[in-house]
């Protein structure tokens, strides 16, 4: 008789009185017991099909190949087309001999499955299908993340939102990433850095799916990130800078991730980048920016970013410079004179080299600025909450002057 398992041979004895009767009765119930064994074996069979087909649905490499396995009883494998593996379950190292499936469609090469050399035919038919359909989804997931993050660089230049457009249940985090080039580097085309900076973070995990897009002298990009410590991202930038920027004239401003309360949507992060970038290139005098500056390493200058027109700061710049900020004598350059002064240590002949003005001149401004500060600039103490404030001002007014143009 014949059943899943295989064909099944009833042997009985012959010339045995009175048994003979009885062999109709032992062959059904083997019959039964056969067929209860094989609809269980079916019923379990089902079962593993069903979770491959639900490992596939879902891109998990590890529970296709642990339900591939036990449907087969085999060690089974998954590897791309390079040839890592993906996934694996079944024997350890040192195994029967494998066989390995490859799995091809319309571009090429996708990867492998690999199999013990001895395991059922029969069991395996359509797994090759379902492992190749797992391996595309698994690259589909790869570049839908690589176009999300290019939607968000494109998402910077455009009125109504991308996330209004092509809305996302459960968006993943990113960054968004401003290069600009200083000194000797500006008024150079970006679109020749763009490639260098793209093959140099392909070799960087962090930055692997970054998206490049050259705005005028800058570059704008996005990439994914998965809540990873500021640090982490400033390392893996200075990195990349040291693989293509030996001349040191490019800097690097990366937003907060959208995983943090730091940042909003994407056009919010970009008004940040923006904006330090803005600084690292015009303010350099305001503030010792690093070369590459991620906002959640500013402490008190992110609310400055975050606060344009300034309604954190004005308050205290207010109280501190008090009708400094609106007098209008020498063409309202009263602070820039001020700054000066104490940038260079109070040398009115530094200052003025400073400001291209007569250190006379500048020693006559300083007399006025004392009439409208008293004597705070004799105070260690206000003389600092009077510096701080010009550079809170200063920067602010930066970054007011690059939003108007």
């Amino acid at each position: 008789m014949r059943s899943a398992r295989g064909v099944w041979l009833l042997v009985c004895p012959t010339g045995s009185t009175g048994l003979e009767s009885e062999y109709p009765v032992l062959l059904a119930a083997l019959t039964r017991c056969l067929c209860e064994a094989d609809a269980d074996e079916v019923r379990d069979q089902n079962a593993l099909r069903r979770q491959l087909a639900r490992a596939v649905s879902s891109g998990d490499p590890g529970a296709f190949v642990h339900a591939a396995a036990q449907l087969l009883d085999s060690s089974v494998s998954l590897r791309d087309r390079a040839g890592a593996i993906v996934a694996a379950s079944g024997h350890a190292a040192g195994s029967p001999p494998v066989r390995e499936i490859v799995l091809c469609d319309e571009s090429g090469i996708r990867g492998a499955l690999v199999i013990d050399a001895d395991a059922s035919a029969d069991a395996n038919l359509g797994l090759p299908d379902l492992a190749l359909a797992l391996l595309r989804l698994c690259a589909a997931d790869g570049e839908r993340d690589v176009l999300a993050n290019r939607l968000a660089v494109l998402d910077c230049f455009v009125d109504r939102g991308l996330d209004d457009l092509f809305p996302a249940p459960a968006p993943r985090p990113r960054r968004i990433v401003m290069i600009t080039p200083t000194g000797e580097g500006q008024g150079r085309a970006s679109g020749l850095t763009v490639g260098r900076l793209l093959r140099a973070a392909a070799a960087i995990p962090l930055l692997a799916d970054l998206n490049l897009v050259a705005q005028g002298d800058a570059v704008l990009g996005a990439y994914s990130d998965n809540c990873t410590d500021a640090d982490t991202h400033r390392r893996s930038w200075e990195r990349l800078l040291r693989d293509v920027d030996g001349c040191g004239m490019l800097r690097v401003a990366v937003s907060p991730s959208t995983c943090t309360s730091l940042a909003g949507n994407t056009k919010a992060q970009y008004q940040l980048v923006s904006q330090l970038s803005r600084l690292q290139r015009d303010g350099a005098a305001l503030f010792d920016l690093p070369v590459v500056a991620v906002v959640d390493e500013l402490g008190p200058l992110t609310g400055i970013l975050t606060a344009v027109p300034g309604v954190q700061v004005l308050p205290y710049v207010r109280r501190v410079l008090g009708d400094l900020i609106t007098d209008s004598r020498f063409g309202g350059q009263l602070i820039d004179t001020l700054y000066a002064y104490l940038q260079t240590g109070g040398s009115p002949r530094e200052a003025g080299a400073l400001l291209h003005l007569h250190g006379s001149l500048v020693k006559y401004r300083m007399r006025i600025l004392r009439e409208l500060l008293g004597e705070r600039l004799a105070d260690p103490a206000k003389r600092f909450d009077i510096e701080l404030a010009l550079r809170l001002y200063l920067a602010e007014r930066e970054l007011t002057a690059g939003l108007e143009r």
